[in-house]
């Protein structure tokens, strides 16, 4: 890896996108390493000098990918909204402002959290769960429980609304897939998403 973030941003970049891409189009099994390496514009020896497998690059990307994408998110100043569903509101909705401006990225996360492939997706389940046990709490910190209804505990009450929209982001991806609808329709996924947030409101808050 040190070898790899010490090339000047311009290769980087350019080898991480022909990666996403190639991942993207064709999912782990598929993709081609010999493709990568010609959008890339670089030798298969050299990506292999940074990366010891195609195993080990896939899962670079991802958590690569993941980790911009919560950059981003503490970088705005306004993520500490108080209110869990305007928090999480926020949160999904930076998601797919970084995608719209990363869209290698974001097709390639897009099939990453739908890969099946049993050679990778033991290690995806994993940094799943790590991301989520490093950066739950953070994100959950400082919530203004008042706003949940009397008699809810607000513990279970925020473990169902973060599943329902694990839930909610499998099923965006599922039905607005790139590939399907051309250019990624980002405008019908935020206001889906803002539908689903609204019944959640209605269920949990007074």
């Amino acid at each position: 890896m040190e070898k790899f973030l010490a090339l000047e941003a311009e290769k980087r970049e350019r080898i991480l996108n022909a990666g996403m891409k190639e991942f993207a189009a064709n999912g782990f099994d598929r993709a081609s390493t010999n493709a990568i390496v010609k959008e890339a514009g670089i030798s298969k020896g050299l990506l292999f000098h940074y990366f010891t497998s195609k195993k080990q690059f896939y899962l670079y990307l991802f958590q690569y990918g993941a980790e911009l994408t919560m950059k981003e998110f503490y970088a705005a100043e306004e993520w500490r909204k108080p209110d869990l569903l305007d928090r999480l509101e926020l949160m999904m909705g930076m998601k797919l402002e970084i995608w719209q401006r990363h869209p290698e990225l974001f097709r390639f996360l897009e099939t990453a959290y739908l890969e099946s492939s049993a050679a990778v997706q033991p290690e995806l389940g994993e940094q799943l769960r790590i991301l989520q046990n490093e950066e739950m709490p953070e994100v959950l910190s400082g919530i203004d429980l008042s706003r949940f209804r009397e008699g809810i505990e607000p513990g279970r009450a925020i473990q169902l609304i973060l599943w329902s929209l694990e839930k909610v982001g499998d099923h965006l991806l599922k039905q607005f897939k790139p590939e399907e609808s051309g250019a990624v329709p980002y405008k019908e996924m935020t206001e889906e998403t803002k539908r689903y947030l609204e019944l959640l409101r209605r269920a949990f808050y007074s």
